[in-house]
């Protein structure tokens, strides 16, 4: 990877995103977590903008390989999907699915309410609010709400972001 310069970055080098200096802190050669040292930039009117802790667990990939299972989870809550390297299965990853508020099965002139599967649990007049959760997509292209990582899985620094 190289910075907006063109310098090709190594691990424990300054990093310049537009508007931002940031250290490469933690990772392998291949990954790094970019925290904000200090961050002060300039508004297109002029004026001072100061960046906050916002900016603090940007996933960056050098080039290919594996990283921690702490990084991984960062980097599924920024959005990106991730998969381990030693899993058997081929096309499998996982993605951070946010929490969500539905209305109840009764209500009228909506796409999106509970569907009647649920209702049937919780009441036709009960709207329903998930709380986020981890999904996988397995090999053979299921969808798997609420995934568990193992203790192998959690020790493992072979995750990957699934491009």
């Amino acid at each position: 990877m190289h910075d907006v310069n063109g310098t090709k970055l190594e691990v424990g080098d300054n990093v310049l995103i537009p508007g931002v200096i940031t250290n490469l802190c933690v990772g392998t050669p291949d990954y790094c977590n970019v925290s904000v040292q200090t961050a002060l930039g300039r508004r297109p009117d002029g004026e001072k903008e100061s960046f906050s802790a916002i900016n603090t667990a940007q996933m960056i990939k050098v080039s290919g390989g594996g990283m921690s299972f702490g990084l991984a989870i960062e980097a599924l809550k920024n959005g990106l999907r991730v998969c381990r390297a030693g899993w058997n299965g081929k096309g499998m990853w996982l993605a951070y699915m946010s929490g969500m508020t539905l209305p109840p099965f009764n209500t009228q002139g909506t796409d999106r309410k509970v569907n009647d599967r649920t209702a049937k649990f919780i009441g036709e007049d009960t709207p329903l609010e998930t709380l986020p959760y981890i999904a996988m997509w397995t090999a053979d292209k299921k969808w798997l709400p609420g995934w568990l990582a193992s203790q192998t899985e959690i020790l493992a620094n072979d995750w990957m972001i699934v491009d």
